[in-house]
C-alpha cells in the first residue's frame, strides 16, 4: 500500500492496466489496456480486485502516469 500512496503523492494518478494476452498461432501477442484515473488507494483496490482484471486468466501489469 506505501508504494500505491507514494505513487498518488508525486502525482501519479493515472493507471494504465494491461491485460496480458497469450501468444497464438500467429506471430503476435494480443492486449487489452485499461486506463483509469485514480486519486485513493481505495480506488486503485477497486480496479485492480475487479472480475475484469484480478480473473483474468493471463495476469495483468500496471503502468503509472501523470494526468
Amino acid at each position: 500500500m506505501n508504494f500505491i500512496q507514494n505513487q498518488i503523492d508525486r502525482g501519479y494518478t493515472r493507471v494504465s492496466i494491461t491485460n496480458r494476452g497469450l501468444k497464438g498461432s500467429m506471430p503476435r501477442i494480443s492486449f487489452q489496456v485499461y486506463k483509469y484515473d485514480i486519486q485513493t488507494v481505495e480506488d486503485y483496490n477497486k480496479i485492480v480486485e475487479s472480475p475484469l482484471h484480478a480473473n483474468h486468466e493471463f495476469g495483468y501489469s500496471v503502468g503509472w502516469m501523470m494526468p
